[in-house]
C-alpha cells in the first residue's frame, strides 16, 4: 500500500511541475511576442531637442517664437515593418502627416513639426496623433503656442 501512495505522490508532483513549466512558458511567449498594435509610452513634447521635460500631462504650452516642436516617445511590441503615421494639427486642420516604418520591435523615436521655410509656428491650438492602421495608438496630445 505504501508503494502505491509513493507512486501516486511522485506522479502528482511531476504533473504539477510540468503544468507549472508549461504555464510559465505560455505566459512568457504571450508577453514577449509582438502584438497587432504597438505600445507607445513616455511621450514628451518639447521645443528643444535636448530638453525632454516640457510635457505636463497631455497639455503643453509653448511661447510664441517657437520654430519647431519635437515629440519623443518609446515604443514596444511592434512587428518589424510596422507602419505608423504621425499627424500634426493646427486647430482642426491637418498641417503635416508623415508615415514612418519601424524596423525594430522596440525602441525610441523623435519626430519634429517644423515649417518648411523655417519661420515661426503661428499662435494657436495644436494637436498630435500617432496612428497605426488609421487607429490612434496614443491619446491625442494637445498643446498651444501663445
Amino acid at each position: 500500500m505504501s508503494f502505491k501512495r509513493y507512486y501516486f505522490f511522485v506522479v502528482t508532483l511531476i504533473c504539477t511541475f510540468a503544468l507549472l513549466i508549461i504555464s510559465v512558458l505560455l505566459v512568457y511567449h504571450y508577453i514577449n511576442r509582438p502584438s497587432d498594435t504597438i505600445i507607445i509610452h513616455n511621450v514628451v513634447l518639447s521645443d528643444e531637442i535636448e530638453n525632454k521635460s516640457r510635457l505636463t500631462g497631455t497639455i503643453s504650452r509653448f511661447s510664441y517664437g517657437t520654430r519647431q516642436i519635437f515629440v519623443f516617445f518609446d515604443f514596444e511590441k511592434a512587428q518589424v515593418g510596422t507602419i505608423i503615421t504621425v499627424c500634426w494639427y493646427y486647430g482642426d486642420r491637418e498641417i503635416r502627416s508623415d508615415v514612418y516604418r519601424l524596423d525594430e520591435t522596440s525602441g525610441y523615436r523623435v519626430y519634429c513639426l517644423l515649417k518648411e521655410d523655417g519661420s515661426l509656428l503661428p499662435r494657436g491650438a495644436y494637436s498630435l496623433k500617432i496612428m497605426q492602421d488609421n487607429k490612434a495608438v496614443i491619446p491625442e496630445y494637445v498643446f498651444n503656442i501663445f
